[in-house]
Order: C-alpha cells, then structure tokens, then sequence
C-alpha cells in the first residue's frame, strides 16, 4: 500500500465527510465537496479510484452525478460507492441497474467501511475485462460491446473487424490514420490496400453507432480519426 490513491467524498453532511476521512487508510488522499456543481468540477481536474455519493444533495439528486460518471471517459474508472440514509427499496435497486461499486446505508461504521475501502482500493491491480468509453462498454475479453442508453445497455452488434477498428479507434482519439495503417492493423496485411474494403467497414460501423456514428470523421486526404468530442 505504498502509492497515493485518490478518494473524492460527494455529501453536503460536514460530519459525515469527517467520519469518511477519519475512516481511511493514512496513504489516501481524500477530497472532499458538498454540491454537484463542486464534485463534477473535482472530477474534471482530478483522477479518484473511488468516487463516494450521497444521494440526497441539498435538494439535487445523487443519481445526477452517477449518471455523469457512467458517460465520462476516464484514464482511471473510478468506482462509485453510494453512501445514503435512504431506505427506499427503489433507490437500492436504481444503484445496482446502474452498476454502482458498493451501495452503503447510513450510519457509517467506520472499521468496517475503512475495510470495505481496503478492499476496493489494494486489491489486485489487474485491468478490468469491461472497458467503458462514453457510451460504450466493452468487454475486451468477449469483444463485445454495449451502447449505454439511460439504465439499460443495449447490444451493438460487431463483425471482428468492425470491433478491431472500433478499438482502434477508441484507442487512439484525435489520431488520423491513413486507410494503409488500418489496413495492416485490422486487417493484418501488408497488401496493396483496399480502399473500399476499408471505406465498406468504416461506413458500416458509422451507422451501427447511430447517433455516435459521427464520431469518426473522415480526414481529407489522409483516411479516419475518431473525434472523441462527438461522443
């Protein structure tokens, strides 16, 4: 447990983010704000492996927020753990459709929530199979890949090279490749190109994406990019 890691507790309760920063392990370094407006302004600047909610904001919904991370493109995906004095059978299951880490009730029990941190924060270091980039979540072990539409996720149906070319260019935002590069890199040959083979995948994965299609831009002269802005 030697490197830093990052925590950002979201609750407008003072008392309660002191008992979260009291609870923690002594090498977390913890953040803390007490509106939406403050936690997403965090968000943006920093990078947190764990992302604590209150539900119940000062009148704003703790759902908001969840549902802000859930679209955002992280280096780092944090977890999101629910930290609520909610009782509502409704709220609990909303938290579990939208995946959310762990989904704590109040009141806090400090040793046991310092070992539920424990748990999530020095486990193995291994990277996830699901890789989340805005609207899609990709299972990189299956190559599959789903659209995020509101709580539930929506199968988008891939040949092998329309996902190799996905991840291609998911993987690499603001890059232009040429139709050669993606020639030899999804197609694995090193070939005279085929321009219209590649154009034929692009086109079909465009529309496939629907609404994000846009997305990937052609680039005059040069072949594709993906414009992650667009997404």
């Amino acid at each position: 447990m030697s490197s830093s890691k990052n925590i950002l507790c979201v609750d407008d309760d003072l008392e309660i983010r002191k008992i979260v920063k009291a609870s923690l392990p002594a090498d977390v370094t913890f953040a803390e704000a007490d509106t939406l407006i403050a936690a997403i302004a965090k968000i943006e600047s920093e990078s947190f492996e764990i992302i604590l909610i209150d539900l119940n904001l000062d009148g704003e919904s703790g759902f908001k927020l969840v549902e802000y991370i859930k679209l955002k493109e992280f280096s780092i995906v944090p977890k999101i753990m629910i930290i609520t004095g909610s009782n509502a059978e409704a709220d609990e299951i909303r938290c579990h459709q939208l995946e959310v880490t762990e989904f704590i009730r109040k009141p806090l029990r400090p040793s046991a929530f310092r070992a539920l941190i424990e748990k999530h924060l020095f486990k193995s270091t291994t990277p996830p199979p699901i890789k989340k980039i805005g609207p899609l979540k990709v299972d990189t072990v299956k190559m599959q890949v789903k659209i995020i539409n509101g709580t539930k996720d929506e199968d988008l149906l891939l040949t092998l090279k329309e996902y190799k070319l996905l991840m291609k260019f998911i993987d690499h935002p603001g890059v232009s490749f040429t139709r050669e590069q993606l020639y030899m890199d999804v197609w694995d040959a090193s070939s005279e190109i085929q321009s219209r083979t590649i154009d034929m995948h692009v086109s079909a994965l465009r529309k496939k994406l629907g609404n994000y299609g846009s997305s990937i831009t052609s680039v005059r002269g040069i072949g594709y990019l993906f414009d992650s802005a667009k997404f």
